[in-house]
């Protein structure tokens, strides 16, 4: 058993109707390996999003890509499936689905090897996860990047002044609102938007309505 592995809460996703002898052989090994109860396995056809736990899997390759399809990509925690080996098309799908790992039956396991097994796919679903935060974390910082720039150019050009003033003005609008620049820019240049769009609103109007009146003059 590696150290702090009991710790973890584990849960059996039955894809059958009813737990299986591999789903029950599965509970005992990762009881046993854990050194925990056996895993609970209420989680069937739906349900196991919520589990805060590494979720095992008894099941063929194809069944469970079957059940993720009608998920989604899996993010909710480590997702481990033991069973016959997939092939490599398998393999793909399932990493592309977040499945964090694809071990033979537990009874094929040397001793102490599914224990590493869940330890091993727990570390590589918390490196995924921590890669996604900074995706989105960097995704965020550029889309906020090009508010900034918008918002500047707004006020670069309704109030004549030039960019460090515009920055500096809209950072000091943040700081009193207790909001990102990002955000305050965001809208200082959706606002624009709208009052450009009504600006052109209004003029359509007034030519429609210079061409009713034509229309009127010469009918006359």
């Amino acid at each position: 058993m590696l150290a702090g592995m009991s710790d973890v809460p584990c849960c059996l996703l039955c894809l059958a109707p009813e737990p299986t002898t591999a789903h029950q052989h599965l509970a005992r090994a990762a009881a046993q390996a854990l050194g925990a109860e056996p895993p609970r396995w209420e989680l069937h056809q739906s349900g196991a999003q919520d589990a805060p736990a590494s979720v095992l899997v008894a099941a063929a390759p194809a069944a469970l890509l079957t059940w993720l399809g009608t998920q989604g990509p899996w993010s909710h925690g480590p997702l481990s499936l033991f069973g016959p080996a997939p092939d490599a098309a398998q393999a793909e799908a399932l990493l592309g689905a977040g499945v964090s790992g694809c071990w033979p039956a537990p009874d094929t396991l040397p001793p102490g090897w599914l224990a590493a097994a869940l330890a091993i796919d727990r570390a590589r679903w918390q490196a995924a996860a921590q890669a996604r935060r900074e995706a989105l974390r960097l995704q965020t910082q550029l889309d906020e990047r090009k508010w900034v720039d918008r918002a500047k150019g707004v006020l670069m050009q309704a109030r004549g002044m030039p960019e460090g003033e515009a920055f500096a003005l809209l950072r000091g609008a943040a700081m009193q609102a207790n909001l990102r620049v990002g955000e305050v820019s965001r809208g200082v240049a959706e606002a624009a938007q709208w009052d450009d769009a009504l600006n052109r609103a209004g003029q359509l109007r007034m030519l429609s309505q210079r061409l009713v009146r034509l229309a009127a003059q010469r009918g006359d």
